[in-house]
């Protein structure tokens, strides 16, 4: 004969009242007190009660601390994927090279990263359904706002939320479909063109079109610069800008 691990075999075959359901039903069925009495409600009503309160809590709470709580809790499981990818190829190089184990663990480790990147495994693009598409968007709308400080409602306050959040934006510009290049008009896959991150001077652009664009104004301003780049003194002697930075340095 066996007994619960919650019950003394003395009492294995007694009963309690659960005052939840009004049924009697056998010890096992109760959960246990410090002082060894069950308590007043039965296993699967607590468990229904705590569902239940669960539930009431969750509906209370404002949309914005949901979405906070959403967000977290995605960023802390994000985390803990590149923690197991960054054991994962750490270990894969400690083995031998040729080894079979290796190939496999740097095979996983790169199709984690296409996948990241909304690529499938093997490298080639992910077609994704047109809703995702235009969420993703908006999402990098909100977070493009919260990064440069013109969100209408809400506002970054330390310096580890804003390179969450650029981090993010940057995750999500990879899985907002084609975009149509400002300068050349092709459209291109965004990973072919720059986040409109506040550092990108050139928003819009492909690649290509941003890379000829520099050059352009490189050669507008310096010319073909054969020769280090010499500073006016105001004692009308010039100096480069390696000696500048050498004076400065020796202040």
């Amino acid at each position: 004969m066996t007994y619960s691990a919650s019950v003394p075999p003395a009492e294995a075959g007694a009963t309690s009242h659960c005052t939840a359901c009004g049924q009697e039903k056998p010890r096992a069925d109760f959960h246990l007190n410090r002082h060894g009495n069950p308590y007043t409600y039965c296993r699967p009503c607590r468990s229904a009660m705590s569902k239940a309160r669960y539930a009431a809590k969750i509906a209370a709470m404002p949309p914005e601390i949901l979405r906070a709580r959403a967000d977290r809790l995605a960023r802390q499981k994000r985390e803990q994927e590149a923690r197991d990818n960054a054991k994962a190829f750490a270990k894969a190089q400690r083995q031998a090279a040729g080894n079979v184990e290796q190939d496999a663990q740097l095979k996983r480790f790169k199709w984690r990263e296409n996948r990241k990147r909304g690529l499938h495994g093997n490298g080639t693009r992910k077609v994704l359904p047109p809703e995702e598409v235009a969420a993703n968007r908006e999402r990098v709308e909100y977070f493009l706002l919260l990064i440069t400080d013109q969100h209408p409602t809400e506002q970054i306050a330390d310096e580890q939320s804003w390179q969450q959040a650029l981090s993010e934006l940057n995750r999500l510009w990879l899985l907002s479909g084609d975009r149509v290049c400002t300068c050349c008009g092709q459209t291109v896959p965004p990973e072919q063109m720059h986040p409109p991150t506040p550092g990108n001077t050139r928003r819009g652009m492909c690649k290509p079109c941003a890379v000829a664009d520099y050059e352009a104004d490189r050669m507008a301003n310096f010319g073909h610069l054969t020769e280090p780049r010499r500073l006016l003194q105001r004692d009308g002697t010039t100096i480069t800008v390696a000696e500048l930075a050498r004076r400065h340095r020796e202040r």
